[in-house]
Order: C-alpha cells, then structure tokens, then sequence
C-alpha cells in the first residue's frame, strides 16, 4: 500500500520553499546586472579586424576578414581597407588597395567579409584598418 502525503492548506513544502527562493535569487542577480550594465558610460565602437583565409578566384585573390565589436556602440557602415604593403613595410605606398563596408556591427559580435586583391597577398604585408564607421 503507498503512502499519501496530505498538504495542509496553507502550508507549503520545504523543497517548493527552496525552489522558489532560488528563481527569486535569480531574478535578483538578473536585474541587478542589467541595472549594472545600463549605468556603466558608452564608449565608441571598437572595431578589430583579422584575416581568416586567402583563396584564388578568376585571377583574383579573395581575402576573407572578420571584423569583431568589442565597444558598447553599434558601428553603421563600417569600411574597412586593406592594403598590400612591400614586404617589411608597415608604411609607405601601398602595391594595391582595397576596401569594403559593413553595414552594421553591434556591440560584441562579429561580422564577416572579402577584400579582392589582383596582386598575391602572400607575397606582401597585408594592413588591415578600419576606416570610418557611424556610430548609433
């Protein structure tokens, strides 16, 4: 024969007690950090770039980039050159040059994209930068 539990009104069980407490506690933690994060001061986009690979395509060279968000803003039209220097170079006249624009780039994510090049990026130093951007 099983045993019944019988609830008393008004009376809630402890492991109910706990579970509620912790969604309560959570909540707390939650709110907290969203007030948190609205007061801390906005700052520009910051914008990093990287190069991820270079492939061949009808005599071209594609050069895929990733551009990553790590300001408090969004960043609206971002261009973003990339220029191919003579080896041991970081300044100068650049071989060929190349650029494209991102139409937004919220904070903390990342987005993704090509700059085409006619002259291997193998064979010179590629410089990658941000050109302009709008902020939002």
């Amino acid at each position: 024969m099983q045993k019944q539990q019988n609830y008393t009104k008004g009376k809630t069980p402890l492991p109910e007690k706990m579970i509620g407490g912790a969604g309560l506690l959570l909540l707390i933690m939650v709110i907290g950090y969203l007030i948190d994060l609205a007061l801390q001061p906005g700052g520009p986009p910051e914008l990093r770039i990287r190069q991820l690979f270079t492939i061949v395509q009808d005599n071209a060279y594609l050069v895929e980039i990733e551009v990553y968000n790590a300001g408090r803003e969004t960043a609206k039209d971002a261009i973003i050159e990339g220029q191919l220097l003579p080896s041991g170079v970081s300044t100068g006249t650049p071989v060929e040059t190349s650029e494209t624009t991102f139409d937004y780039v919220p904070p903390s994510s990342s987005r993704r994209g090509g700059l085409i090049f006619h002259h291997s990026p193998a064979d010179y130093k590629l410089l990658l930068r941000a050109k302009s951007y709008i902020r939002l």
